[in-house]
């Protein structure tokens, strides 16, 4: 793969998508999910990251099932596939993306790069990551190094290229990882 100098890097991948998923309740969605999954759920009134194993969710505070009416939207992903599920109505819908067999598709990999250059111990495997200014994140940690110079932390996704009269565009975003921020090396 050829870097650019931005961090993006272009390349090509074998990807399949299954539309037209839905879930309606927090059952529904675990049901979609057999393996061990990172979470980036979307709530009425925050952001919660988390994991989904064993059919569980994890994050830093107790959640029950009581929490799919506020769920907007919600990326559950690991480094091979990604669920992405939406409010529509009373119901999520949405689709799954899984790299690895399919069409192939031209892709750009990058690294997001997260707020946050203090991190502290949360307790049952969780970690803050906060700014200076008020900014925060809570998300699973593992054993991420994060100080105010060059150890940060991304999460790396894959975006899918398409074409729309004859111009590319991103058709689609896949979260792949929380991991250490690389800078594109």
């Amino acid at each position: 793969m050829q870097k650019i100098n931005n961090g993006l890097i272009p390349g090509k991948i074998k990807s399949r998508i299954t539309t037209n998923l839905r879930a309606e309740s927090i059952t529904d969605i675990k049901k979609l999910c057999p393996e061990t999954y990172d979470i980036a759920a979307y709530l009425d009134n925050e952001v919660l990251i988390g994991k989904l194993t064993g059919g569980k969710f994890h994050f830093y505070k107790t959640i029950d099932d009581t929490i799919f009416p506020f769920i907007q939207k919600i990326r559950i992903f690991n480094q091979n596939e990604e669920i992405l599920l939406w409010r529509k109505g009373k119901t999520l819908t949405g689709r799954k993306r899984a790299d690895g067999s399919g069409d192939e598709i031209n892709v750009i990999f990058a690294e997001q790069l997260l707020y946050g250059t203090v991190k502290e111990s949360m307790g049952d495997g969780f970690c803050r990551l906060s700014e200076e200014r008020g900014t925060e994140i809570i998300l699973p940690d593992r054993n991420y190094t994060v100080d105010n110079g060059v150890n940060r932390l991304s999460v790396n996704t894959i975006n899918y290229i398409g074409y729309n009269n004859g111009v590319a565009t991103y058709t689609d975003c896949r979260f792949v990882e929380f991991s250490q921020f690389k800078g594109g090396k």
